[in-house]
């Protein structure tokens, strides 16, 4: 379980990662310009895929700031009212909860700031730079939204991103953030967590 919580809790951080947008560098912000990034709500379906040929898929919920819910096509879930990350595998009826640290919650604006060079060709925006664990980004914008986002490594790892069916400002149950797993689900809370908001 714990392995899978630190599977899991990698895309929860990639996802935030560009769904969570902050002030920006004037270095990019031609992206910025076409970008709706002041909206309260984000619904999507998506794809991931790496270098290694793995592929998930799902639907994406997100509320500004901090807000998400994250279900995969295999009925995993990931879950975040901003203050506790929550992971459940139907797989095992196992729910992992856990504290997270906002400090370590970034955008990908703030990732942009950290010394990259920029290349606009036509709607795709291409960041690159000779130090740092990203070494290129790629992102596509249609209609002011995320169609696709890549990252490189600097060990040539490759992440890809692909969102399907974006909307923006709709309506979002609130419960669905702070996650409550299945009455047959064993919740599994980690021990550094200083009190929980679950009880079963």
């Amino acid at each position: 379980m714990l392995m899978m919580l630190k599977i899991i809790k990698k895309r929860y951080y990639f996802i935030l990662l560009i769904v969570v947008t902050t002030a920006i560098s004037p270095d990019v912000s031609v992206l910025k310009q076409n970008l709706k990034v002041y909206f309260t709500t984000f619904v999507a379906d998506f794809s991931y895929s790496n270098s290694d040929g793995l592929l998930y898929s799902g639907k994406l919920s997100y509320q500004y700031p901090d807000k998400v819910h994250i279900k995969f096509s295999d009925g995993k879930v990931i879950a975040s009212d901003g203050k506790f990350l929550w992971v459940y595998d139907p797989s095992t009826l196992l729910c992992a909860k856990q504290v997270l640290d906002p400090e370590k919650q970034e955008g990908l604006f703030d990732l942009l700031n950290s010394g990259f060079t920029f290349e606009q060709q036509n709607n795709r925006y291409i960041f690159t730079r000779d130090n740092g664990f990203y070494r290129e980004i790629v992102v596509d914008v249609e209609n002011g939204l995320f169609t696709y986002i890549r990252l490189i490594t600097k060990d040539n790892k490759i992440m890809n991103f692909s969102f399907h069916n974006v909307q923006t400002d709709v309506g979002i149950r609130a419960g669905l953030f702070n996650y409550k797993p299945p009455t047959d689900a064993q919740l599994v809370e980690n021990p550094l967590n200083k009190y929980s908001i679950y009880i079963k």
